[in-house]
């Protein structure tokens, strides 16, 4: 039985497909305008390929249950292999060479993306771990390359530093902290 207003037909133009994802917090309060990064998407039927992508449009407002942001990719539909909407895909995001100004020189590292957090100016900061005293310092860092977990440090961090990782937003200046220890599990 068909209702008046009940739509009898559905059309999908499957030349462009959109992509949807819904991008943490953590990973876009670090990050620069989408033009500093290029993005490609790689499904799950051909993992072996990279398809690039264009980014049509992102939300400024977080969702307010998921507390993420809702950004839209799209690109030209595949001719030698059949991508339909609903597919499983993935977004790999990189930073623009053009965009890097690390010097070679300097040490880069990887770090978890709870690590690194940024003030209302858009700098980027982690809280560094004095080792005699355990109270924390915050310093501005330049980030790189995002992953799903991580982001890589370009420049404000040496070696043997430590770093907090988890609760950066609940952490003041001087407060004193607690490490981690794995083996005993706190």
């Amino acid at each position: 039985n068909v209702e008046s207003k009940d739509p009898i037909l559905s059309l999908q133009d499957i030349s462009r497909l959109d992509i949807v994802i819904n991008v943490p917090e953590q990973i876009l309060i670090s990050a620069k305008e989408p033009e500093f990064y290029q993005f490609v998407a790689v499904f799950e039927v051909a993992p072996d390929r990279n398809f690039p992508l264009e980014i049509k449009e992102y939300k400024t407002e977080a969702d307010p249950k998921t507390q993420t942001y809702r950004a839209v990719f799209t690109m030209q539909a595949p001719d030698d292999l059949r991508v339909l909407p609903g597919m499983t895909t993935t977004v790999i995001v990189t930073e623009k060479p053009a965009a890097k100004s690390a010097s070679p020189a300097s040490p880069t590292f990887l770090v978890p993306v709870t690590a690194v957090f940024s003030d209302e100016l858009k700098k980027q900061y982690v809280w560094i771990v004095e080792p005699k005293t355990l109270t924390v310092q915050q310093r501005e860092v330049k980030v790189g390359e995002l992953t799903q977990q991580s982001i890589q440090v370009l420049n404000g961090l040496q070696v043997d530093e430590r770093i907090v990782t988890a609760g950066v937003h609940f952490i003041q200046e001087g407060m004193k902290v607690k490490l981690f220890d794995s083996k005993a599990g706190y």
